[in-house]
């Protein structure tokens, strides 16, 4: 059997999606290591984003220094106003909230330790002390990991799940890559897991794009209840529905007062004058997380990369196809985690019945589950010690 070393990632940059997502994709990865001895945390990392998207988030309203990459949103205020209110979101309750889940995680704050957010990415390294603290560690796991297995079934692989941006996994393949390991060698023990297309497009990080492209296990758009193709969709996007919110309580006071600010059901106590931020119902990130701490799923997809010059189409009704070749191809769907799912799974229902359809907004087994008596206390479904 093969271990699965997960890495979870989230950029912060802009929008409130992953001060939710960070939370759901957390307790469900937390959730699965708890049961499946296969399966391990390699890392939690937070602000994976473009060069000077850092820096934006810890200097909202200062000029981007000239050694960045440029971004349009960087001059855009409201966008960094938010990303500088995400980071401290982060910073008074999310990472507060992983440390209760999970006391036993590296947490890799890449703003904390990124001197004032000067530090530009580095995808050329040739010595560990180039490298982000993370991306050192990301590489030690790959480099492990090829130490274990051969080429028909690999003992064990590190998965990248990137909640946004993958820069952290690019610097560790450059790195790697100099250090004489082949492509080849650290595609067979490694992947980049990403949905959507926002995070492909969006982001503006061409050269981490670049690096990572063949590495990366492409999923389905996790946003809709359904695929342009009629296939149902996790709809993580809307986890908040008929009123029923993610009160988070059974996993700590930390994690619940977390996840009900990043909701807006209580407010943002002290938030940093000129910062802004906006409560979400969407955790669509999540769906990577849950797809790469899914053994099965993910060794089944391990083989179904994005080749050299394929791309994730931006067009309507394209969430579920790749493009490359001058032709479309279907991604890695992923809908085995929805959104009944994660409410489940934070709420603590003891209804164990999954929907038969992701836009089926009250289905019996969700009236069922709605009902505040199938609530359970705190830490009462899984031993979280």
């Amino acid at each position: 059997m093969t271990n699965v070393r997960v890495w979870l990632s989230h950029d912060g940059y802009t929008d409130p999606d992953d001060n939710l997502a960070q939370l759901v994709g957390a307790a469900q990865a937390r959730a699965v290591a708890k049961s499946d001895s296969h399966v391990k945390i390699g890392g939690f990392v937070y602000g994976d984003t473009i060069d000077g998207g850092q820096f934006k988030m810890l200097h909202p309203f200062k000029p981007v220094p000239g050694h960045f990459a440029y971004d349009p949103r960087y001059q855009e205020d409201w966008r960094n106003a938010m990303g500088a209110g995400n980071y401290e979101f982060h910073a008074k309750y999310g990472a507060a909230a992983i440390r209760q889940l999970a006391p036993g995680w590296d947490q890799y704050d890449l703003l904390k330790a990124d001197a004032g957010g000067q530090r530009a990415w580095n995808f050329d390294a040739n010595t560990r002390g180039e490298l982000t603290a993370a991306s050192r560690e990301l590489a030690d796991d790959i480099v492990a990991a090829i130490g274990k297995g051969g080429v028909a079934e690999p003992n064990e692989v590190v998965v990248y799940s990137a909640g946004g941006g993958a820069n952290v996994a690019a610097e560790s393949i450059g790195y790697l890559l100099n250090r004489g390991f082949a492509a080849s060698e650290i595609r067979e023990h490694f992947a980049v897991v990403q949905h959507g297309n926002s995070n492909w497009w969006q982001n503006q990080e061409d050269e981490a794009r670049d690096i990572t492209r063949t590495y990366t296990i492409a999923l389905s758009e996790q946003d809709p209840n359904s695929y342009a193709n009629g296939d149902p969709a996790p709809g993580l996007k809307w986890l908040v529905r008929q009123d029923v919110w993610l009160d988070g309580a059974r996993f700590g006071e930390s994690f619940r007062k977390a996840a009900a600010v990043a909701q807006g059901l209580e407010a943002f106590q002290g938030l940093t004058p000129g910062k802004s931020f906006r409560p979400t119902t969407d955790g669509s990130d999540a769906g990577s997380h849950a797809f790469a701490v899914d053994v099965d799923a993910l060794l089944n997809a391990w083989d179904v990369r994005l080749k050299t010059g394929w791309n994730l189409p931006n067009l309507p009704n394209t969430q579920h196809l790749i493009k490359g070749d001058g032709q479309f191809a279907l991604r890695v769907m992923y809908d085995e985690f929805d959104w009944l799912d994660a409410r489940r799974l934070m709420n603590g229902s003891s209804n164990n019945n999954r929907s038969t359809s992701a836009d089926d907004d009250r289905s019996p087994a969700s009236a069922a589950y709605d009902d505040a008596d199938h609530h359970v206390g705190a830490l009462s479904h899984w031993d979280w010690g």
